[in-house]
């Protein structure tokens, strides 16, 4: 898994499983300090090959710690992947995607 992007953009590549949940914690981590607050975080997720609940819960966690932090986000894209899993979860209605 890959975290990249530039200013207030986040791209996540890769597989968001359980064996890379923590350097994936780690890697979001480190572009949190780097994300300027007052400008909205721009979220894709539209390059995550593979997620399981622990790559669900903690993208969730990251989404927390934003608005604890009351750092607007938006999420612009999601594979197919994430998708299914957010609809088997039922909380593809409780998640912020804009189009």
């Amino acid at each position: 898994m890959k975290i990249k992007g530039s200013k207030n953009k986040i791209v996540c590549e890769g597989n968001l499983i359980f064996d890379t949940a923590e350097a994936v914690k780690e890697a979001l981590l480190v572009k949190l300090e780097k994300l300027k607050t007052g400008i909205p975080v721009t979220i894709e997720l539209a390059q995550v090959e593979e997620i399981d609940s622990s790559g669900l819960q903690l993208i969730l966690s990251f989404f927390k710690t934003l608005e604890e932090r009351k750092m607007n986000y938006k999420v612009v894209s999601i594979s197919r992947e994430f998708h299914d899993i957010l609809d088997l979860s039922g909380l593809n209605k409780y998640f912020r995607l804009e189009v």
